[in-house]
């Protein structure tokens, strides 16, 4: 069985800090951290530690779950209703607050995703665009997820990705669910080829509408974004009852 690691997988696709010395260090990171730097223009390896090791990607999962969205669906304004699957996530995972039966889009769904990190956004997303993978509008949610994550695993295959297999679409614990610093380098690349993705990243705030038309504002989990804590704010509670929105 592979020995893969809970430890954060440390990755940085660009390097954001322009190094004018070889004799530069890195010693901020733990002996069991996987890092990989990489220069974003040449591909050039600044930095490597355990870069081929087994990981679990967590939520840095979401990245391969847009980049399956935004191959397979080219009209990100088309309708989508929320199914069960909004419900199959509890307090400890990462939510965007969507509900069973709320209207929303492939777009809202891609920021719900990939700005709070909503688990419940990535299923919905997963259940949707597989059920279109199937030709299959009645397909169950179970079924539809496995082909949405079959496609996932045939994209790694593509890309090359030797050491990455997913089981699901949000980054949820799973012995084989996991990655290797290396090869997620490629699914970052990959990923921020496709414009919503980057314009996501860089976005603060992101307004939802809920089922009852309650606006609330989806907050960045991308601390970086903000100058000062207070400038975060609070967002509404995404766990008030149906009445209450």
């Amino acid at each position: 069985m592979l020995n893969k690691r809970r430890e954060k997988i440390v990755l940085i696709l660009i390097l954001l800090i322009l190094i004018t010395s070889p004799c530069c260090a890195f010693s901020g990171f733990l002996p069991q951290e996987g890092v990989y730097f990489v220069e974003e223009n040449s591909g050039d390896v600044i930095f490597a530690q355990n870069e081929n090791d087994f990981y679990y990607p967590a939520s840095t999962t979401k990245l391969m779950t847009a980049i399956i969205l935004l191959e397979n669906i080219q009209d990100l304004n088309q309708s989508v209703i929320c199914g069960s699957e909004v419900l199959d996530y509890d307090f400890s995972d990462s939510e965007a607050g969507l509900w069973e039966n709320q209207q929303t889009n492939y777009l809202e769904l891609l920021y719900a995703m990939l700005i709070p990190s909503g688990n419940d956004a990535a299923g919905t997303i997963a259940v949707n665009v597989g059920k279109q993978l199937l030709n299959n509008p009645s397909a169950d949610k179970v079924t539809a997820q496995e082909a949405f994550v079959n496609a996932m695993n045939e994209k790694a295959q593509d890309l090359g990705l030797t050491n990455t297999h997913f089981t699901n679409p949000t980054g949820k614990d799973d012995p084989n669910h996991y990655t290797t610093p290396k090869d997620f380098s490629k699914i970052v690349s990959e990923a921020f080829k496709h414009e919503e993705i980057v314009r996501a990243s860089q976005t603060k705030r992101y307004p939802i509408t809920s089922i009852k038309g309650f606006t609330y504002d989806l907050v960045n989990t991308d601390l970086i974004l903000f100058p000062t804590v207070g400038e975060i704010g609070i967002a509404p509670d995404p766990n008030l009852t149906l009445e209450q929105q």
